[in-house]
């Protein structure tokens, strides 16, 4: 029995455990913790990178909204301009509309006045060749009752 526990073969089964552990710890344990933590870096600069570019991309999400916001505004202003402008346009062309409609009213009745006058003026003078007319038939015999009166109905129906 003295070959189970002899001192010498445990202190070299020890001895071999202890190599045996260092073995493993410097080959195997050292390699494996380094390469995880290297992995553990990695995703932990990749989780950063993917924090800052999300914090990147809130920062133009929120740059684009008020951008957005200020095309809008603007382009509300130019709606509003245009309208503006628009109703100016169509005022002005309804005030040079109605002056023009006056230029031609006026127009209109200064022909009209023009063409009363010349008839008044063309009446008066027919008029007045009727008379001179009827008084040269008058001195020229002497008329009777009769003759006096078909003269005056002539002269009415030329005048009309």
């Amino acid at each position: 029995m003295e070959g189970l526990f002899n001192p010498l073969s445990i202190l070299l089964h020890t001895l071999n455990a202890l190599l045996l552990f260092a073995a493993i710890y410097f080959l195997l344990y050292k390699p494996v913790k380094k390469f995880l933590d290297k992995r553990s870096e990695g995703i932990a600069q990749t989780l950063q990178n993917a924090d800052d570019t999300l914090k990147k991309s809130e920062a133009e999400y929120a740059l684009a909204l008020e951008k957005n916001k200020g095309a809008q505004d603007e382009a509300g202003l130019i709606l509003k301009t245009g309208a503006q402008q628009a109703k100016e346009r169509a005022q002005s062309i309804i005030d040079d509309a109605k002056a023009q409609a006056d230029q031609i009213i006026e127009a209109a009745k200064k022909e009209a006045q023009d063409i009363l006058l010349n008839a008044r003026e063309a009446m008066a003078d027919e008029a007045a060749a009727l008379s001179v007319d009827i008084a040269g038939k008058i001195l020229s015999r002497e008329i009777k009752l009769s003759e006096h009166k078909q003269m005056i109905s002539e002269f009415l129906e030329k005048v009309g």
